[in-house]
């Protein structure tokens, strides 16, 4: 305020409605600031420091960029095109971001992947094949979500749409994979073998006397259970999917071989199977 105040310690402040109105409408802003959702649920764009109203950042018309080292030169226009990015959000104005020694702006972020960010904000441009699943995380963080929906129709990330898909109907599902390398490790050493077994069962989730049928039957006894399985959930499917994650992602030499089947009257309570790792 521009008006002088007595130096007076006993002079009781007023407050100016106008100032107050505006650190309302600063603090909205800020809580809509937030980091865009994704349509997986996630959100993972980072936050960045907010500027007062009288502070807003100077962007130029020409941007030189710094990400993960590798060097840019974009329109401001471009970076900001997605309205509802990440980027878009950066370069408001509303937002501090850091400088390197040179001047140019800051992304700490892997800076090859970047040139398919810009090729997509420039031209919509796709990148290659290969470049397919990291580029979609990359779209993750920078809350791109035209070119998400653009690298869903592309192979790899199309199938690990669907299986993402598939997965979340499993609980524990990640946990339970840590777990299942765990036990046969650790089993691997213990014994001083080269093959390790790891009994996994996997439990449907009954309604009805039934449902804790498996408490007494032969998969009772198991070294990882997935259990609460919905009975529209074929195991065959869920297997396949472990297999893929262990054997095909993170290179485990893993056979599996079906032990045994508990089965009530007209229903199948679950299934229990040998995971033998090969470890050399």
């Amino acid at each position: 305020m521009s008006e002088n105040v007595p130096d007076n310690h006993d002079v009781p402040a007023v407050p100016d409605p106008d100032a107050r109105g505006a650190a309302e409408n600063s603090q909205s802003e800020r809580s809509n600031m937030t980091d865009v959702p994704l349509n997986n649920g996630s959100i993972r764009p980072p936050r960045y420091e907010y500027l007062d109203e009288e502070c807003h950042d100077k962007f130029p018309d020409v941007v030189n960029l710094n990400v993960g080292g590798v060097h840019f030169t974009t329109l401001l226009t471009t970076l900001r095109s997605q309205k509802d990015s990440m980027l878009a959000g950066m370069f408001s104005g509303r937002h501090k971001i850091q400088k390197d020694e040179d001047g140019r702006y800051f992304i700490d972020r892997d800076g090859a992947l970047f040139t398919y960010i810009l090729a997509w904000l420039r031209a919509e441009q796709m990148p290659p094949r290969g470049a397919a699943r990291r580029l979609y995380s990359e779209a993750q963080h920078y809350g791109l979500l035209t070119l998400m929906a653009a690298l869903q129709n592309v192979q790899p990330v199309a199938s690990d749409v669907v299986k993402a898909q598939f997965v979340s109907k499993v609980p524990n599902y990640k946990d339970l994979l840590e777990q299942i390398i765990m036990v046969g490790r650790e089993r691997a050493k213990l014994d001083m073998r080269r093959q390790s077994r790891v009994l996994v069962t996997f439990h449907y989730l009954n309604d009805g006397p039934q449902v804790k049928m498996h408490m007494i039957c032969e998969l009772a006894r198991h070294d990882v259970g997935f259990l609460n399985l919905p009975q529209t959930l074929d195991v065959t499917n869920l297997l396949s999917s472990i297999e893929f994650d262990l054997v095909k992602e993170r290179g485990f030499n893993l056979s599996a071989t079906l032990l045994d089947t508990c089965k009530g009257i007209g229903y199948i309570c679950g299934y229990k199977y040998d995971l033998t790792f090969t470890w050399w």
